[in-house]
């Protein structure tokens, strides 16, 4: 066991490292070209994040044990969702007024798409076309943000040749960052694969905790930092714009490479349903005039909740099929 989890925790740090080279060198070339703060909120920050949970998806899905994307996606989705942003909430010395700082319509078209993997999933495959959709809908999410902010973008520029080094740096930097990142994936798989035989846990259940903390450490360090610099708000849009690019476009890639067939689908639909009823809390919540520090105990409260309910579920006689 011990073994085991020093190799995640190695693991987990090489995620980390990786990670922070690819989003440092994301923002760095978005200055150069000056994409405007909103793209990159919305849609960099949220997609560099999520970098961990591509490579992990990839890797189980040449592997064909997709289920571990499975369980990665919809675990990182939760704990982004009730134990980062419970921190953040916790950490900010100012309440968050959500509503001011991510429509409702971006809310709900993001709960829409976060819920429908749960939804496709209920005959028991995520099949192909079921990535198709998924996919789709990722497509359909970053053309509605552009389009809704259209006026926006017409201030990237072109790149300068006094630009041209600085951005050969950076590319090569972020080259870097996905070696690394394709490396980690590539051994905290092989260790989750391992583990999940040597002590009978389905590779959905591995995916749901030790993957998706270890691939959720950039997330959790770009919110302590935010929070700490009084600038919440930046945190909440980029851990919701990750849950869109997590359950659609990450898991849509992974089920079109290796379609995805749970073990147990239980366990997959109470996961799902919890996450659903996360995303409907902040749906409720979007309404409100502030978040204060109440919420963000709560959402850890929940979060320890739902950690605890698995434990009790996978520790009775029939564990060892879950």
């Amino acid at each position: 066991m011990i073994l085991y989890l020093l190799g995640f925790l190695a693991c987990a740090l090489v995620i980390f490292v990786a990670a922070k080279i690819t989003y440092k060198q994301v923002l760095n070339i978005s200055e150069i070209f000056n994409v405007p703060t909103f793209l990159v909120s919305l849609l960099l920050v949220a997609f560099s994040t999520s970098t961990p949970e591509l490579f992990v998806g990839v890797s189980s899905a040449l592997r064909d044990v997709p289920s571990f994307s499975l369980g990665n996606i919809f675990g990182a989705n939760i704990i982004n969702l009730t134990f980062v942003a419970g921190i953040v909430i916790l950490l900010s010395k100012k309440p968050l007024n959500l509503h001011e700082n991510i429509s409702l319509s971006r809310i709900m078209l993001t709960f829409a798409i976060a819920s429908t993997p749960v939804f496709l999933v209920l005959d028991g495959t995520l099949s192909r076309i079921d990535g198709l959709i998924l996919l789709s809908l990722y497509i359909f999410y970053v053309y509605w943000v552009l389009k809704k902010h259209k006026e926006d973008t017409a201030e990237i520029k072109q790149l300068r040749e006094r630009d041209i080094g600085k951005a050969t740096k950076s590319i090569l930097l972020f080259a870097l960052g996905i070696i690394l990142l394709v490396g980690g994936s590539e051994a905290i798989i092989t260790i989750a694969e391992r583990a999940s035989i040597v002590y009978s846990i389905t590779p959905f259940v591995m995916g749901v905790f030790a993957i998706a903390f270890s691939t959720c450490l950039p997330e959790i360090m770009f919110g302590i930092r935010v929070a700490l610099e009084q600038k919440p708000e930046l945190s909440a849009g980029d851990l919701i714009g990750s849950s869109a690019v997590n359950a659609a476009g990450i898991l849509g890639i992974v089920a079109i490479i290796s379609p995805i067939t749970p073990k147990v689908l239980s366990t997959v639909l109470i996961t799902g349903f919890f996450g659903i009823f996360v995303f409907l809390l902040y749906f409720l919540t979007s309404v409100k005039t502030e978040v204060t520090r109440v919420w963000g105990v709560w959402l850890l409260v929940l979060y320890f909740v739902f950690v605890s309910f698995n434990f009790i579920l996978h520790s009775g006689p029939s564990s060892a099929i879950m």
